[in-house]
Order: C-alpha cells, then sequence, then structure tokens
C-alpha cells in the first residue's frame, strides 16, 4: 500500500516548490557562490513572484461560508433621572435600607487649622470623622445655655491640654427644639475653636453617625507647649 498521501487532503502550502522550474525558464542564472555577484539582467516582478508563491493554494470548502450570528443592539448607558435617585435615596434611608453620609448634610462640620495644613495631610478632618483617633474625654453640653457653655468648655480645654489629650468630644445637639432651627450651642462651640481657642486646635469634625452623628463633634488638639 503507498504512504503517499492524496493530493486532494493534502493541505500543506508549498509556495516554492514550482521554483527552479520558473527558474530555469526565465533563463536565470543562480550563484554557486554567495560572495559572487547577482546576474541582475533578468528581474522578477512582484505579480510574478505572488502568482508563483499562489499557485499551490487551495481552498478549504469547509471555510467557504461561515455561520454570522446575528448582532445584539448597542442599548448604550441608560439615563438615570437625578430627581427620581434622590427620592429612592431618602426612602431607603428611611426604610433602613441605607445609611445617611454625614459628609453630604448641610449640618456636618470639619475644619483644619490653616497652621496645621502644611504639617497634617488633608484628609486628617475625615480621619477624625471617621474616629480614627481614640477619644480620651468628653463634655456634655445638653441644657446648658451659651454663657455656661462658653465657662465649661474653657475649663475643659484647659483640663485636656493639662492632661495631655489629643482628642476630646464636644456633645452640642442638634438644636432640633431651637426657634433658630439649629443648634445654638454647635455655632457657639465652631465660634470658639476657629477664635480664640484656635491656637490649642489642629482641627475638628462632626463625630460618625454611631457615637452622635451631627449632634456631636470630636475635637484634635495640640500638643501644649512646656511653660
Amino acid at each position: 500500500m503507498s504512504n503517499e498521501k492524496n493530493n486532494s487532503d493534502d493541505f500543506s502550502f508549498k509556495p516554492f516548490k514550482d521554483l527552479m522550474k520558473f527558474i530555469d525558464k526565465k533563463g536565470i542564472k543562480l550563484r554557486q557562490n554567495p560572495r559572487e555577484p547577482v546576474d541582475t539582467d533578468v528581474e522578477i516582478s512582484d505579480e510574478e513572484m505572488f502568482v508563483l508563491a499562489m499557485s499551490q493554494v487551495k481552498e478549504i470548502k469547509e471555510f467557504r461560508m461561515l455561520e454570522i450570528g446575528d448582532k445584539k443592539p448597542y442599548k448604550g448607558l441608560s439615563k438615570i433621572d437625578p430627581d427620581k435617585e434622590i427620592i429612592k435615596n431618602l426612602f431607603d434611608i428611611v426604610q433602613g435600607k441605607a445609611r445617611i453620609n454625614l459628609r453630604d448634610t448641610q449640618e456636618y462640620a470639619e475644619w483644619l487649622n490653616p497652621k496645621y495644613a502644611a504639617i497634617y495631610r488633608k484628609d486628617i478632618t475625615k480621619k477624625l470623622h471617621e474616629k480614627r483617633f481614640s477619644i480620651q474625654d468628653f463634655i456634655d453640653l445638653h441644657g446648658m445655655t451659651v454663657d455656661e457653655a462658653e465657662k465649661a468648655i474653657d475649663a475643659f480645654i484647659n483640663e485636656s491640654l493639662i492632661k495631655g489629650h489629643r482628642c476630646i468630644k464636644f456633645i452640642h445637639g442638634r438644636g432640633l427644639r431651637s426657634p433658630v432651627g439649629c443648634s445654638v450651642l454647635k455655632e457657639a462651640l465652631i465660634k470658639w475653636l476657629t477664635g480664640r481657642y484656635h491656637k490649642y486646635i489642629i482641627a475638628f469634625a462632626t463625630a460618625p453617625q454611631n457615637d452622635g452623628g451631627l449632634g456631636a463633634m470630636y475635637v484634635l488638639l495640640r500638643k501644649r507647649l512646656a511653660s
């Protein structure tokens, strides 16, 4: 039995099988020594070389027709109604399915002393809000008048500096029942921290939801200078 393959089943690609016949037909003299100059009197055009190279190429009938599936239409980005999205978020918050991001509310407060802006990173207020610092002491200002709160805050800050505390907490409330519609003590506290006490303050930020939230504030103190 012959071991030769049937030509009809031979898919091998032999582009230069008849190259020698083509060269003899053209009368091209091949150099025997690689160092000998090439006879350039007879040139082979690109078209002739292409025809010769493609002479042994056979069509694969199985690949004649390829099935192409239907293209799915591009839907694009769905447009979201911002008003509906806000209403949905509020509904989820009321239902307890979503948490309030206090930093996005109008009651949220934070401040970084410009004097320490070059020393501390700008995200220090965010870290303070996220309770990355241990709270060493706190004072509850509920039920105090502004004058009473001022005296209490002054004594509390001085005591905290003496003890070497770095992070303290003020509970000022939200003032939901206040005639002015906001916490008077909170506004006064912010005024004092950024004013008369600013040399002792590095930064402050509203407390997280699970530790007083909008009704409390964390304050980061600087180290007390030796007298």
